[in-house]
Parts: structure tokens; sequence; C-alpha cells
């Protein structure tokens, strides 16, 4: 009788202690991650990130489209095509009207990130004809809207 009740405490005790709560809410813990959750009080390394690339040219820029029929461009990041701009010769702007919450931005794509580190990036933009308009190699960071004016 005694191995009996010393089987049961035991086997309480084991389930006890493998059951024991954790009231821990696992999630992103991280504020400037795009999947923040304010509730999570345990990272689980589940942040995911982002940065905003604008893509945009001038008056100068629309004229040249305009003269040498340019009339649609394909953007293409990292060898992977993301957008197409059309009407490229009757959609120029200035620096007045850049800006990551304006609306009429000509192009704009949000670029994943793995870390809130830096990513870099290749950016190039063809013409209707597959003519390259634009080729760069450029650092983004996560969490800020860059600007690259293509002047051509």
């Amino acid at each position: 009788m005694k191995n009996i009740f010393k089987f049961f405490t035991l086997l309480i005790s084991i389930m006890v202690a493998t059951n024991s709560c954790d009231n821990s809410i696992y999630g992103c813990t991280d504020p400037d991650a795009k999947n923040y959750d304010d509730l999570a009080d345990t990272d689980d390394n589940s942040c995911e990130y982002e940065s905003t690339i604008m893509i945009w040219w001038d008056e100068d820029t629309e004229i040249e489209f305009y003269n040498t029929e340019v009339t649609d461009l394909v953007v293409s990041i990292d060898g992977s095509i993301v957008g197409n701009i059309n009407n490229v010769d009757n959609r120029s702007w200035n620096t007045l009207d850049l800006s990551c919450e304006n609306p009429n931005n000509i192009f704009e794509k949000d670029i994943e990130m793995p870390t809130a580190d830096n990513k870099t990036i290749t950016i190039e933009v063809i013409d209707q004809d597959g003519y390259e308009i634009y080729n760069e190699v450029k650092t983004v960071s996560a969490n800020t809207c860059h600007f690259y004016q293509i002047i051509w």
C-alpha cells in the first residue's frame, strides 16, 4: 500500500511538473516590426520588417520619354517584376509632390525584409521595348521610405 501511495505521489508530481502553467504570450515584441503584437510579452522571433521605395522622375525626363516614344515601364527588384508604370510621358513630379503619404506618387513598392537591418536590392526599370532606363543597386532600411529618381 505504501508503494502504491509513493507511486501515485510520484505520478502526480510528474504531471504537475510537466503541465506547469506558462502564462507567456508569444509573438513579435519589436514595435518597429510590421507584425508587432502589443499583447506579446515573449518574443518568438516572428518579427517581419519592410521598407518602401518610391520611383519618380521630373519634367525633363518626362519630355525625354515623350521624345523617344517611351510610354510604359516595367519595374523589377532583384530580377523579379514587381510592377508596371503606364503613360510615363505624362506623369512627372517635382520634389514638392514626393511624400510617403502621397497616394499620387508615380511608383511605390514595399520591400519585405527578414530583419530590421539593411537590405541591398537591385532596381531595374525597362521600357516597353526592353531597353534599360534605370539600373541601380541600393541599400534600404526597415521602416524607411526611400525615393529614387530616374534621370534619363
